[in-house]
């Protein structure tokens, strides 16, 4: 599905994180009931580069850049903004305990939601990136 992804996906861990993220907005979505207006709220995340990367609107990592694009077109069509506040892991034990796979507590089936991967995904556009851009002529030459 990315063919961003290369052989270590440690380098890619903001790219993780704000899908994460994505998923907490869906989730968000499914259970509010529809609005008028627009939704903000502020999720704590645990990324600094996420974060920044969301903070900022844009990034030249490769992956970010995609994830950047869904990030921010869920929100635009959901009619949600949303806020990044990084908490660090040591202060956000919840986060952490899920990020080594210990979960809380056990969650009901009945709670769970199912994340519709392509769907998310498919709210990314193809960046232009500066080798691809077509910039206008210079002046004089």
């Amino acid at each position: 599905m990315f063919d961003w992804v290369s052989d270590s996906m440690q380098k890619h861990i903001a790219v993780w994180e704000l899908m994460a993220q994505l998923c907490l907005a869906f989730c968000l979505v499914s259970i509010m009931p529809c609005m008028a207006s627009t939704a903000r709220c502020i999720f704590a995340i645990d990324n600094m580069s996420a974060e920044a990367a969301s903070s900022k609107g844009l990034s030249t990592s490769l992956g970010l850049d995609e994830m950047l694009a869904a990030w921010f077109h869920f929100q635009r069509v959901h009619a949600l903004q949303i806020d990044l506040r990084h908490i660090p892991g040591r202060w956000n034990h919840v986060a952490d305990d899920l990020s080594r796979d210990r979960l809380p507590q056990e969650i009901h089936d009945s709670r769970r939601i199912q994340i519709p991967w392509a769907y998310l995904c498919s709210f990314s556009v193809t960046c232009r990136r500066p080798v691809d851009a077509r910039f206008p002529p210079s002046f004089g030459g």
